[in-house]
């Protein structure tokens, strides 16, 4: 089945009914209370299983395949976050989604979807994926002006605080290396390394949770990076880390 042909709208007499309904003035709060549903949104389901989703602009239900390619962005995510938006397409509550997906309660979904970029949709009663961030302006910033006890007392410091600063330029100058190699990594959490390992394949047995397994596998599919790639990567990171930095160079070349 092609993707057109699973957004196809489907009419039904109810879906006919609702679209000429809000065509000619009515709200979707007073249709769900005439259809007998307990508020919008579960009209808003019915008409996603459907293939109908809410123009606010039109004020009305449209076929889903109109507004594909708009504004709404449509994941390709095949992690946990693509399964979390696929179940609230087909319709299913939070606490179920939250169930489904192994997290403790929707809140606990919300904070997992909001850390993977993504922000609840009222209108689409779904999260879409938001790009960027905004920055907020602190209300009410005022510089601040030092009184005149303050100067004194600054000036009686600047002697202590010129010195201490000395201390910390040259200690930042000895670990300037180490501290780059830090923010490069901080800001490039995306980027993996990846390492060409020599030497031949071995088996190696190892007990892990389950729950770490379940990290691994996520990991593996999200970023489509094989397992065996990731224990790698994670070991020699390990080691140059803590103390085997030269042997690694030595014996693995990286």
């Amino acid at each position: 089945m092609t993707v057109n042909e699973a957004l196809k709208p489907i009419y039904d007499k109810r879906v006919n009914y609702v679209v000429k309904s809000l065509a000619v003035g009515s709200t979707r709060e007073e249709l769900s209370d005439e259809l007998n549903y307990s508020d919008y949104r579960s009209l808003d389901i019915y008409m996603r299983r459907r293939n109908f989703t809410w123009d606010s602009e039109k004020q009305n239900y449209v076929p889903a395949m109109e507004k594909k390619g708009q504004s709404i962005v449509q994941t390709t995510n095949h992690g946990k976050a693509g399964k979390v938006v696929k179940y609230f397409e087909e319709g299913l509550d939070p606490k179920q989604v939250a169930k489904n997906v192994g997290f403790k309660d929707h809140k606990k979904l919300a904070e997992y979807m909001k850390g993977k970029g993504y922000e609840w949709n009222s209108e689409q009663q779904n999260y879409t994926k938001i790009f960027g961030m905004i920055d907020k302006p602190e209300d009410g910033y005022k510089e601040a002006v030092p009184s005149p006890k303050q100067s004194v007392t600054n000036e009686a410091n600047d002697g202590i605080q010129n010195g201490h600063s000395l201390e910390v330029l040259d200690l930042l100058e000895n670990y300037k290396d180490r501290l780059m190699e830090v923010l490069n990594v901080t800001n490039n959490v995306n980027q993996i390394p990846r390492y060409a390992v020599p030497g031949t394949c071995m088996n190696k047995c190892a007990h892990i949770s389950d729950a770490i397994n379940e990290l691994l596998l996520e990991f593996s599919r999200e970023k489509n990076i094989k397992q065996r790639s990731i224990f790698e990567t994670a070991l020699i990171e390990f080691l140059k880390k803590y103390g085997y930095e030269s042997e690694v160079k030595s014996k693995l070349n990286c």
